[in-house]
C-alpha cells in the first residue's frame, strides 16, 4: 500500500484539477478533480437537468493494485447536450491508467448510488468493457431491485441500451438499512471505504464514505444525521 501511495504522488501524466480550488460560483465542471492522492472525481456533464446542477459525480477510488471502486457511471444518454457515455468512460480510463497508474485490464467494482440512469447506465458499463476493463461486480441495493427488473417504472428519457446477460451475472444485491449500517467495507490507501443505505431519493439509495467524506447517492440528505463532510451527487466537489 505504501509503494502504491508513493506512485500516486509521483505520477506525472495525470490531468486533474485540485478540488480545493473550486468556488461556489464556478459553472458545472466536465473534467476531473482530485480530492486526495488516489481519490478522484470525474464529472459527467448535462446541459439541462430538471432539478440538479448540470453534472453528476463519478468517484474513482483504488482498492488495491489493479482494482478500483467506481461510485456512479454518469449519464447514459446523448440527448439535451450530454456528452456520449464513451467520452465519460474515456476520462475514467484516464484516471485509472494515468492517475492511478493501473492497467487497462483493471478490475472494477461498480456501486450504484441509486438506480436511475444518470447514476447507473448500461451504456457506460459496456463502454468500460470495450476498453478492456473487467467489471467484476455491479452493486445494487435490494430497495432498487424492482426498478432494475422493470425499466419502464423508472425515469428514462433517452434511448438506453438494455442490460445484458453478462451485466446480470455481475450484479450483486446488498441488503440492510439504517444510517449507521455499513453494507460493504473495503480497504484503500486512503483508509476504510464503505457504503450505507439511505432510503430517500429511492428505496435503494446508497452513500459512499471515504477519507472522512461522504459522497451522497442523491442530491440531498434529510434522513440521516451527518457523520462526516457531505458532498451531493450532482454539482462540483
Amino acid at each position: 500500500m505504501i509503494s502504491l501511495l508513493i506512485a500516486l504522488i509521483l505520477q506525472t501524466q495525470c490531468v486533474a484539477e485540485d478540488s480545493g480550488l473550486n468556488l461556489p460560483t464556478d459553472p458545472p465542471k466536465s473534467t476531473v478533480d482530485w480530492v486526495a492522492p488516489g481519490f478522484y472525481v470525474v464529472y459527467s456533464p448535462r446541459v439541462f437537468h430538471p432539478y440538479a446542477p448540470g453534472n453528476v459525480k463519478m468517484t474513482v477510488v483504488p482498492l488495491g493494485l489493479d482494482k478500483v471502486l467506481l461510485f456512479g457511471t454518469g449519464y447514459g444518454d446523448t440527448i439535451l447536450g450530454d456528452r456520449p457515455p464513451a467520452e465519460d468512460m474515456a476520462l475514467v480510463d484516464h484516471v485509472i491508467r494515468d492517475c492511478l497508474l493501473f492497467s487497462s485490464t483493471t478490475e472494477i467494482i461498480i456501486v450504484a448510488p441509486h438506480f436511475h440512469p444518470d447514476h447507473l447506465a448500461p451504456e457506460s458499463v459496456h463502454a468500460l468493457r470495450g476498453l478492456g476493463y473487467h467489471i467484476s461486480t455491479i452493486i445494487i441495493h435490494e430497495g432498487d431491485v424492482p426498478d432494475y427488473l422493470d425499466r419502464s417504472s423508472q425515469w428514462y428519457d433517452g434511448p438506453y441500451q438494455q442490460w445484458t446477460v453478462q451485466d446480470a451475472l455481475a450484479v450483486e444485491v446488498v441488503s440492510g438499512t439504517g444510517c449507521g449500517n455499513k453494507l460493504r467495507v473495503w480497504s484503500s490507501v486512503l483508509g476504510e471505504v464503505s457504503i450505507r443505505n439511505r432510503p430517500e431519493h429511492t428505496a435503494g439509495t446508497m452513500d459512499l464514505t471515504i477519507a472522512g467524506v461522504t459522497v451522497l447517492g442523491s442530491q440531498r440528505n434529510t434522513t440521516c444525521t451527518p457523520s462526516s463532510v457531505q458532498r451531493p451527487a450532482h454539482g462540483n466537489w
